[in-house]
């Protein structure tokens, strides 16, 4: 009965693999207009010229507004990044937040010498954008060398930051969509005419909104740069886009830190979706021989009663090596997806350092019954145990002892 119970669970796992893939390829699929069909067409199939109006304000009582970019004409087909640079309030300099304002909109929609925010936001054509440029963030700790004492303190309270790169998409596919079958996440984007037409759409790229692009405003900063990124994207790539963000919010509701959703922005920037499948099916058949190892290990040790022909010393080793790793990867904050597996396979070799020694724990404190009963096979391994660790240390020894020393001389560490 096990093994039909162990293929049953197996299939289960493959199917909702497969059925996760299936739904995200779907992401990629629109319904088409049939004959008959209220159908909605996108703005863009009659090629319009269209300008791009880029606006800063931040959050000061005078709710100051800066025009920082404004392309007359521009090719929408394209992608292009801007350098723009910022003068920076002191508002801002003092923990405020910057905004940032995209206004895309028809090229004969408005007077060309008016490029005031209000005027073109108050046009019944233009498709606006409204994100925050800045975010509160804690100071990436100062590395110093341990031997210089080199380094500048920085404060663990969360200070502004300014986005280095601030990216949006832009839907630029010729579209006819059935009024009977909308996408859902989509309904909150589409501003539709009286002729059945509706507005470019347009929204944040928010997996290109990445951690390591923030930098710190700090109280003497007058001037900054930024990077402002324009990338035309499918239906299929917008939608997805929206499925992610709506994702991430959910996950932060669950508990997961702002570095676990940046990591997982990671997997998704600059993948195409046969690739992004293929990552998920790893990903995922990864994590199930991870935990199909940790059983097998587990069986193997709890019927294990003899020590003939395994090495003490070595399940020592690895129960040192492993928590070295898991305690670094929990000092880095890693995602629990990497977190999780890496602790379990640390009890793990503990335990198993127990059964090795024969740990015993009762009132009289903690028992190491390894030398009692020792068999004739048992005494032969750990003197071949002893022999070999005996070699190996002439080269692990030295090795271990040269890269403290390089560490410590050459390379910084956190504060």
């Amino acid at each position: 009965m096990k093994p039909v119970f162990r293929l049953l669970l197996l299939g289960l796992f493959f199917l909702f693999v497969f059925n996760s893939i299936y739904s995200l390829y779907g992401i990629f699929v629109h319904s088409k207009c049939n004959k008959g069909d209220i159908c909605y067409k996108s703005f863009l199939n009659s090629r319009p010229s269209l300008d791009l109006h880029v606006f800063v304000s931040d959050n000061s009582p005078s709710k100051r507004t800066d025009g920082v970019l404004h392309l007359i004409n521009f090719n929408y087909h394209e992608e292009f990044e801007k350098e723009i640079g910022l003068e920076i309030s002191r508002s801002v300099r003092n923990n405020g937040s910057l905004f940032i304002h995209t206004i895309i909109i028809p090229s004969k929609a408005y007077d060309s010498k008016d490029y005031g925010l209000r005027e073109l936001l108050n046009n019944e054509q233009s498709t606006y954008i409204k994100s925050k440029l800045t975010a509160y963030s804690i100071p990436i700790s100062a590395a110093f060398n341990l031997l210089k004492e080199q380094g500048t303190k920085s404060s663990a309270q969360p200070a502004t930051h300014l986005r280095s790169k601030y990216s949006i998409l832009m839907c630029t596919e010729e579209l006819e969509l059935p009024h009977t079958n909308l996408p859902p996440e989509l309904l909150n984007h589409l501003r539709v005419s009286r002729n059945k037409e509706f507005l470019p759409i347009a929204h944040q790229d928010v997996l290109n909104m990445r951690l390591k692009d923030l930098v710190e405003i700090t109280p003497e900063t007058k001037r900054m740069n930024f990077i402002f990124v324009y990338k035309p994207a499918t239906l299929g790539k917008l939608r997805f886009l929206l499925h992610i963000e709506a994702t991430l919010y959910q996950f932060l509701k669950l508990g997961f830190t702002t570095k676990d959703l940046d990591e997982v922005k990671g997997v998704f920037v600059d993948t195409n979706l046969y690739l992004l499948c293929a990552t998920f099916f790893i990903g995922s058949v990864h994590l199930l021989l991870d935990f199909l190892s940790f059983k097998n290990d587990v069986s193997f040790w709890k019927s294990q009663t003899s020590m003939a022909g395994l090495s003490s010393r070595t399940v020592l080793w690895r129960a040192f090596s492993q928590t070295i790793v898991f305690l670094y990867l929990l000092d880095e904050g890693t995602s629990l997806l990497v977190l999780i597996p890496s602790g379990i396979a640390t009890l793990i070799e503990f335990w198993k350092v127990s059964k090795v020694f024969k740990t015993s724990i009762s009132w009289d404190g903690l028992k190491f019954n390894k030398s009692k009963d020792e068999t004739s096979d048992e005494k032969k391994t750990r003197e071949y145990d002893e022999e070999c660790m005996r070699y190996l240390s002439y080269v692990l020894y030295p090795l271990c002892i040269g890269a403290a020393v390089y560490s410590l001389i050459y390379q910084p560490h956190k504060r």
